[in-house]
C-alpha cells in the first residue's frame, strides 16, 4: 500500500503538539515500522507521513486503550483518587481544578469506547476539525491543561455567549495521551494556590519519529511536586532539558511551555510560548562536561529553594539570549552568592564550582 499523510487538526499549538505525541504513541503501541515515519510542522499543526501503512496494528495498540480504560473504570467506581496509576497520576498532576476530575476521567473511558470501531487514519482528512463540530452537544471539554482556550464564543439569535471549548472524543483521547507521554509537569503548591507548568518538545522541521520517541522516554515519568516555591516561566527550557542524555538526539526543535494557576477559586492559563534549543543544548552539553550530575544539581539544589529557581530564569535568559560570555562575571557572582548562602547546596559547592567553569567554556 503507498505512504499514508496524517494532519493534527488545526486546534491550537498546544493541543495539536499534544495530539501528535499522542499519536507517536499510539502509533508505536501499533508496532508501526518506525523507519517509515517523519514528522514536521505546519504552522501550529503537524504533518505525519507513514511510509509503510500496513505495519501498522491497530488492534494491538486497543489493546493498550482496552487496559487504560479499565483502570479508568475502576478508579470511577472506587471514588477514591487518593492513589492513582501512573497514567492517572499524570492527569492529576496537570488539573487544578479538583471537582472536574471525575467527570475528565469518565469523558476519558468514553473516548476510548467511541474510537474502538475508529481508526488513527480519521487523522487522513485534512478538514478534520470542520467536520467535528467543536460546539455540538455531547462533545468532551477541552480542559485547560490540553489547550490554552477558555472559550468559543457562539452566536446565534443576535446575541453572543461563551461556551467551553469542545472537541470530539478522538481529539480528546489523543491529546489526553500526549499530555501523559509527550509532556513534563512541574506542579507547585502554595499557601495562597497551585500552579501546574507543562512542557514538551516539538519539532520546527521535518524529524524521524524516533527523535519524537525519545523525548517521550525522558518526559513521560516526569511530573514534580514542590512546595513553597516558585518558578519562573522562562526557567523551565533549562530545566526541561536538563532531563537525562536522550534528548541531546532531537534537533530542530523547540520547548513548548504553557502555565496553568490557581488562586484562590480563579483559574486562569497564561500564554505559551515556545523557544529553540539550539543554543541551550549547546550550553547544556558542555555544563554536562563539567558536571555530569547536572540534573541532581538542578532538582536537588536549585529547586529545593527561593532564589535557585531565580539563578535558574537567569541562566536561561542569558544562554537564550546569546549573552553568557557578556555576562559570565555577573553570572559568576549570582552563583557564588548563591553557594554560599544556601546551606542545602552545600554538597553541590563543587558542582556549582565547575558550572562556573563549564558557563565560560561553552561561549
Amino acid at each position: 500500500m503507498s505512504s499514508i499523510t496524517l494532519y493534527t487538526p488545526g486546534h491550537n499549538l498546544v493541543t495539536d503538539s499534544l495530539i501528535m505525541h499522542g499519536i507517536v504513541r499510539y502509533l508505536l503501541w501499533a508496532d508501526v515500522d518506525i523507519d517509515s515515519v517523519k514528522i514536521r510542522r505546519l504552522g501550529e499543526r503537524f504533518i505525519i507521513e507513514i511510509g509503510n501503512p500496513n505495519s501498522i496494528k491497530e488492534d494491538k495498540a486497543k489493546q493498550v486503550l482496552a487496559s487504560l480504560q479499565d483502570q479508568a473504570i475502576k478508579l470511577l467506581s472506587k471514588g477514591d483518587y487518593t492513589y492513582l496509576i501512573r497514567f492517572f497520576e499524570k492527569i492529576d498532576a496537570a488539573n487544578l481544578n479538583r471537582p472536574a476530575f471525575k467527570e475528565w476521567m469518565r469523558q476519558f473511558a468514553q473516548a476510548i469506547t467511541k474510537f474502538y470501531s475508529d481508526s488513527v487514519r480519521i487523522y487522513e482528512d485534512y478538514d478534520h476539525m470542520e467536520s467535528e463540530g467543536r460546539v455540538r452537544a455531547g462533545y468532551p471539554t477541552l480542559y485547560l491543561p490540553l489547550g490554552p482556550v477558555y472559550g468559543k464564543y457562539n452566536q446565534s439569535n443576535y446575541s453572543a455567549r461563551e461556551v467551553p471549548y469542545k472537541v470530539c472524543y478522538t481529539c480528546f483521547l489523543f491529546a489526553n495521551l500526549g499530555l501523559v507521554y509527550g509532556t513534563g509537569i512541574i506542579r507547585i503548591e502554595k499557601s495562597n494556590g497551585a500552579k501546574s507548568i507543562m512542557f514538551t518538545l516539538i519539532p520546527t522541521n521535518e524529524v524521524e519519529i524516533v527523535d519524537v520517541i525519545l523525548t517521550q522516554r525522558a518526559f513521560e515519568l516526569v511530573h514534580e511536586r514542590f512546595m513553597g516555591i516558585d518558578v519562573p516561566t522562562i526557567a523551565v527550557p533549562l530545566i526541561a532539558l536538563s532531563i537525562g542524555e536522550t534528548l541531546y538526539a532531537f534537533k530542530n526543535a523547540e520547548v513548548l511551555v504553557w502555565v496553568y494557576e490557581k488562586s484562590g477559586n480563579s483559574l486562569r492559563i497564561t500564554q505559551p510560548f515556545h523557544v529553540s534549543v539550539d543554543k541551550l543544548l549547546r550550553v547544556l552539553s558542555t555544563i554536562k562536561y563539567y558536571v555530569p550530575e547536572w540534573p541532581r544539581v538542578v532538582h536537588e539544589c536549585f529547586l529545593s529553594n527561593d532564589d535557585g529557581p531565580v539563578i535558574l530564569a537567569t541562566l536561561t535568559e542569558t544562554i537564550i539570549n546569546d549573552n553568557v560570555d557578556a555576562e559570565i562575571y555577573g553570572l559568576t557572582r549570582l552563583i557564588t552568592t548563591f553557594m554560599n548562602t544556601n546551606n542545602r547546596c552545600e554538597r553541590f559547592r563543587e558542582s556549582l564550582g565547575k558550572l562556573i567553569m563549564g558557563l565560560s567554556r561553552s561561549t
